[in-house]
């Protein structure tokens, strides 16, 4: 079996359900099933944008997160979170939407 990077979403179809499992240090840290495939791919969106958006950032703050580090002030912050709001706004509801009332969290909510 391939290793799992930590902190990203992977997704098995099961039968009338998607899962969903994000894993750390090789181990499932939550498990989800969902129902809608427009929830599985908001989910997917969420992390390719806001991994995107910060990728930007530190491309143009000059940092790699290996060798030199991000400060994480109030403004980088405010940059990256602005970053991430531009871009679904460019796609539109029902993912703005989502983005701005907090679905992501409600996706990943233990139950």
């Amino acid at each position: 079996m391939r290793p799992k990077w930590d902190g990203v979403p992977y997704v098995e179809c099961g039968k009338d359900t998607y899962i969903v499992r994000i894993y750390e240090r090789g181990l499932v840290s939550l498990e989800k099933r969902v129902k809608q495939p427009e929830e599985v791919i908001y989910w997917l969106l969420e992390d390719i944008i806001f991994t995107a958006t910060h990728v930007g950032l530190l491309e143009r703050h000059g940092f790699d997160n290996k060798r030199t580090h991000l400060n994480y002030t109030d403004e980088v912050m405010k940059e990256l979170n602005r970053g991430v709001h531009e871009a679904f706004q460019q796609i539109g509801d029902p993912y703005l939407h989502w983005y701005q009332t907090g679905k992501r969290q409600e996706l990943e909510r233990l139950e």
